[in-house]
């Protein structure tokens, strides 16, 4: 009798709910292997084409179009290159990742990507113990071909004829891309130098200088990432993340006309930044 009255003032939908929603949070086993780090970690884009790089999209399906409508990209003439977290805390990021797929868009790996192939790895071995952050509960929905594309997106794309390079954060000035860290490519903002003259990356916007600034060239390197310094114009860098995510604009600029900007606004403000 008293699980009887538990039942009834709780109320059986709401445990039908429960009971369904611990249910969906349970893995489904693959036989899909996500290596831990992409194979080819930097791709070479050899192309006579326009190259239209944008910044970061976090699932603003809507804006991601509207931008490409707007700088009036031609996909027969125009390769589209995405500076990373293509998915993740806006409203579509499914809508975004297969979007980019069926246009031909080539990306780099950003943190972003990097946190949800953790989280699939997790959900493809059955653990129980799944997504406890709401934000990730969408990777339910993602079919094998759409983690095959985000686990093979390099840290970066080198443009051999705009001498540019697109990664979604950084690198560090005067080392080889092959010696460059993960960390470095996807998660750092500012480069401090030590007393021994040598640099390193740090996520901290308080310690060292924005990546951009100290970047010396020759190479241009694009980059996104960063949405607190929103647009960043240095003399070998461009920041293109301008916190679309929320509530401001998405941004690309065509790599052969560096003078010109296209910006889309935000529908509305879809995640909160981080303190």
């Amino acid at each position: 009798m008293k699980t009887l009255r538990v039942l009834c003032f709780i109320g059986l939908p709401t445990l039908v709910g429960l009971w369904f929603s611990r249910l969906w949070l349970r893995g489904r086993p693959s036989r899909l292997k996500i290596p831990s780090s992409p194979v080819v970690r930097h791709k070479q884009l050899v192309t006579d084409k326009r190259v239209f790089v944008i910044g970061d999209i976090h699932g603003c399906i809507d804006e991601f179009k509207l931008l490409l409508k707007k700088a009036d990209v031609d996909l027969r003439t125009t390769v589209v290159v995405l500076a990373g977290d293509v998915v993740n805390k806006g409203p579509d990021s499914i809508a975004a990742l297969r979007y980019a797929r069926q246009i031909g868009a080539l990306a780099v790996r950003g943190n972003n990507e990097e946190a949800v192939l953790r989280r699939v790895r997790t959900y493809y071995s059955g653990n129980k113990e799944l997504l406890p952050i709401e934000r990730y509960r969408w990777i339910t929905g993602l079919t094998d071909d759409d983690v095959r594309w985000l686990a093979r997106l390099p840290f970066t794309i080198s443009i051999p004829s705009m001498h540019a390079i697109v990664v979604h954060a950084g690198l560090i000035p005067n080392l080889p891309l092959e010696e460059q860290s993960a960390e470095t490519m996807v998660s750092a903002r500012n480069v401090v130098t030590d007393s021994d003259g040598t640099m390193r990356s740090t996520t901290s916007v308080s310690e060292g200088s924005p990546i951009g600034f100290v970047w010396p060239g020759p190479e241009l390197v694009c980059f996104g990432h960063d949405a607190k310094r929103r647009l960043q114009r240095h003399d070998f860098s461009i920041g293109l993340d301008t916190g679309c995510v929320y509530g401001d604009r998405l941004t690309g600029i065509y790599l052969d006309d560096l003078t010109k900007v296209y910006q889309v606004k935000a529908g509305k403000v879809y995640d909160k930044p981080a303190q």
